[in-house]
């Protein structure tokens, strides 16, 4: 990412879910256990974008967390869409001034990006950035997310980004290289 200064902003239900001890990471599509560790796709897509690009990452954590239970956080996010609400943001926001490119990693949530990425664009100041996103979904590609990111933000807002369905998020670096590869000769 020559002549680029860039970070990496994710949201993944780890770290926004108050899991279970026995969460099921081994049938879900969108958790895996790393050591131990529960782990998502989002965050395991957001290691190979650092590996690739050498930016560093930050996390959009709420104050409030999810449920648990993978269909109980799906009503929650359905009824913040409905009523245009999102849990208030952890106050560790990154300085964006220094960067000029932002990638952001998130899950396809109702056919667009969740509340609390909605509520991050909103709450920081992204004129003159370009961002590019990185879209985990269950079948629906991009669905309106692109276009409701340029609604949300005054950055410019790449038509160049990368969807990756759920399950194939493990095998995904030579998809994420060669995408990484496109961003830098823009």
């Amino acid at each position: 990412m020559k002549g680029k200064k860039g970070i990496v902003i994710y949201f993944t239900r780890v770290g926004n879910t108050d899991f279970k001890e026995n969460v099921n990471a081994v049938s879900s599509a969108s958790l895996m256990e790393e050591n131990g560790t529960l782990i998502g796709n989002s965050e395991l897509l957001v290691e190979m974008l650092e590996n690739a690009t050498g930016y560093p990452s930050y996390a959009i954590r709420t104050k409030k967390k999810y449920s648990s239970g993978y269909g109980d956080t799906v009503s929650e996010a359905k009824k913040e869409m409905d009523e245009n609400t999102s849990s208030e943001l952890e106050q560790d926001m990154p300085e964006l001034s220094d960067y000029d490119t932002v990638i952001l990693v998130y899950p396809l949530w109702w056919g667009t990006l969740p509340m609390p990425v909605q509520t991050f664009l909103e709450e920081n100041d992204m004129n003159g950035k370009i961002i590019y996103s990185l879209v985990t979904h269950g079948g629906s590609g991009f669905g309106s997310a692109i276009q409701d990111t340029g609604r949300y933000t005054k950055a410019e807002v790449s038509l160049e980004n990368l969807s990756v369905y759920d399950d194939d998020v493990t095998e995904a670096l030579p998809e994420v290289v060669a995408w990484v590869k496109r961003m830098a000769d823009r």
